[in-house]
């Protein structure tokens, strides 16, 4: 049996705003780009493709099928967004670099 919300959202409830923490860490990149960027959802009933015809097996597979699975589409999300503020950053420090090398 799989719960329909895990243990951290339902701490969340009993929390303000300003000290709710991500539910989906390990596993899940939920706030990994940013704290401030959560999931739209944190339903497993919505996230997870469940289906009538076809039991469902959590595992691994999952992570690589965004057009499938809801959860995986968030993580990647979360990860592309942590790259490209990742890279921007490096870039940003590279040009910074080779300006004062030229000064």
């Amino acid at each position: 049996m799989i719960p329909q919300f895990n243990y951290r959202y339902c701490e969340n409830q009993d929390r303000s705003q300003s000290k709710k923490v991500s539910v989906f860490t390990q596993p899940g990149y939920e706030g990994y780009s940013s704290q401030n960027n959560r999931y739209k959802t944190h339903d497993l009933a919505k996230l997870l493709p469940w289906s009538e015809q076809v039991e469902l097996v959590i595992d691994a597979r999952l992570r690589f099928d965004p057009e499938y699975c809801l959860f995986a589409s968030f993580d990647d999300e979360q990860i592309k967004q942590f790259n490209s503020d990742f890279f921007h950053l490096l870039e940003s420090n590279y040009f910074l670099i080779i300006k004062s090398m030229h000064v």
